[in-house]
């Protein structure tokens, strides 16, 4: 709370600040009406202070003091004021909802601080009063020490809290008002919604755009990495390439065929020496067909091997 009413006393004193031209202005202008030597120290008069506030608001409309406005009033009032949009050119709305903010904060600024300026130095003469042990006139009032003196001390001690009131209240009275008057006008906000669609269509156009590219490279990738995958498997391996182990992949059928037909080729020359003891077959005098070799039975019940070829290499093994 003390830290808020300091900035807010701040902000009111700056803007008594900023009236302060246009008051030593309409003083000399007023001493030079009436003939008079005009006093540019002690610009009282409440003539002068009503008469530069319409210079002060025609000001408002003309010279660009939102930003300066906006910033106090965030900075030093606290007010949440939503930050106006930039444009190329200042509509006439936008220009006296400035004006009369400009106006109002002069305007109160400069009564809080003359005020300030009149009743601290009150305050603390009044309470060194009862300290002095002498007469000494207040207003044109002669103050004589002892109970007096304290009643001035007193009057001075209350004068200063209606000060920090009046402060608190027109401090209150601004921040209240900031966001009305220094916010985003109705067209502004229109015109803020209209480029925030813009500006979300321009996002998904590109979005879009970037999605189909993507896609379609993918899909190109996708194609390409099946069409190697076939390919790969209908040529034989390149040197450096392993098959996959068996236990994972059966072994291809023109693998099994060359292992009977060298199987039979070395076993068929042990037949034509007459028949074994010891042996896996041996000749008979019967009249049933000789059994199959071990290697030719393999064959006659190879899973890669057509039904024709087996039967033609079975009766070829009989025959021998």
């Amino acid at each position: 709370m003390r830290r808020s009413l300091a900035r807010r006393w701040a902000c009111l004193v700056l803007g008594g600040a900023l009236l302060m031209p246009y008051m030593m202005v309409g003083v000399l202008v007023a001493g030079l009406a009436r003939g008079e030597s005009a006093n540019l120290l002690l610009p009282v008069q409440v003539g002068v202070f009503a008469a530069v506030l319409p210079v002060v608001a025609v000001t408002g409309l003309f010279l660009p003091v939102r930003g300066l406005s906006v910033n106090a009033a965030q900075g030093l009032l606290g007010a949440r004021v939503e930050t106006p949009p930039r444009q190329a050119g200042r509509s006439w709305q936008e220009r006296r909802r400035t004006a009369a903010w400009f106006t109002l904060h002069l305007a109160v600024g400069g009564v809080v601080s003359g005020f300030t300026l009149a009743v601290v130095p009150f305050t603390m003469f009044t309470l060194v009063l009862p300290f002095t042990g002498q007469s000494t006139p207040v207003l044109g009032l002669p103050v004589t020490p002892g109970w007096n003196a304290i009643g001035w001390a007193v009057a001075g001690l209350v004068l200063l809290a209606a000060l920090v009131a009046m402060a608190a209240g027109a401090g209150e009275l601004l921040a209240r008002l900031a966001p009305v008057l220094l916010g985003p006008t109705p067209a502004e906000r229109l015109a803020a919604a209209e480029e925030h669609a813009r500006t979300l269509a321009e996002r998904n156009r590109l979005a879009r755009e970037l999605h189909d590219s993507v896609g379609h490279a993918l899909s190109v990738v996708t194609l390409q990495a099946a069409a190697a995958a076939g390919s790969s498997t209908a040529t034989p391996p390149r040197p450096g390439r392993r098959w996959p182990p068996s236990s994972s992949r059966p072994a291809p059928p023109w693998r099994t065929s060359t292992t009977c037909w060298a199987s039979c080729a070395t076993t068929a020359p042990d037949r034509a020496a007459g028949p074994r003891r010891r042996g896996r077959w041996r000749t008979s005098t019967s009249s049933s067909p000789p059994p199959v070799p071990g290697c030719c039975a393999r064959w006659a019940t190879c899973p890669g091997c057509p039904p024709s070829s087996r039967a033609r290499r079975t009766a070829s093994c009989r025959r021998r």
